[in-house]
């Protein structure tokens, strides 16, 4: 196939695996992927991790949709903690990084369209996401407002032991606590067999109730 020919086909794919490719064009595994490595050698494709490949950045055919692409990048996994906290201004921060959460390993990339990590929770704790849509009529799985706050709670446990309200508010600089739900904080912090986490639940639920008066 020529480059031309495959622009126009794969043509606002944020993400376009060489499994698909090698599928879609009938053609043998090393000739398909010799291939896709001339034209990232070239600078037409740019690698986002083995087996997967973008169009650059800066291409007219770029769709870089970065939420989907952490959701294609590592399955299953959501994103959650400090971007989605971000996107629900919990924190104030820019968040550079995207951060998921998955029941594999925990994991990095880091690629031409950004970085993007990878944190372990429990399976019984892999909920609380919703499907947002984003781009092109692609689905993206995000965390829910409570969910994003409860996984990072179990992720820097320890950091909140000595004095829960200062690090919450002072050292991560949580904000807007008010518009979380606390009947949905306990129905989801049961779910990671955390006895340590169900406590943290109920002090976040204590803050909520503190912000609302």
């Amino acid at each position: 196939m020529k480059f031309e020919a495959f622009r126009k086909k794969y043509q606002g794919w944020p993400v376009i695996p060489s499994a698909t490719v090698i599928r879609e064009e009938d053609t043998e595994y090393q000739v398909t992927r010799n291939q896709l490595s001339r034209w990232t050698k070239k600078g037409a494709l740019v690698p986002l991790k083995k087996g997967m490949y973008a169009f650059p950045p800066d291409d007219a055919t770029a769709a870089p949709e970065i939420l989907y692409v952490a959701n294609r990048l590592y399955e299953p996994s959501y994103v959650s903690l400090e971007y989605a906290l971000s996107l629900y201004e919990l924190i104030p921060e820019y968040v550079p990084v995207v951060t998921s959460v998955t029941t594999r390993k925990t994991m990095f990339f880091k690629n031409a369209l950004g970085n993007f990590s990878y944190q372990r929770v429990v399976p019984g704790a892999f909920r609380g996401f919703r499907q947002e849509k984003q781009g092109r009529d692609r689905q993206v799985f995000v965390a829910e407002p409570e969910k994003a706050v409860l996984d990072f709670l179990y992720l820097h446990g320890p950091e909140f032991r000595k004095d829960f309200e200062g690090a919450l508010i002072g050292s991560f600089r949580f904000q807007n606590l008010e518009t979380l739900n606390p009947a949905r904080i306990v129905d989801l912090g049961a779910c990671y067999g955390s006895g340590t986490l169900v406590r943290m639940a109920e002090k976040l639920n204590d803050l909520i109730r503190k912000e609302k008066t």
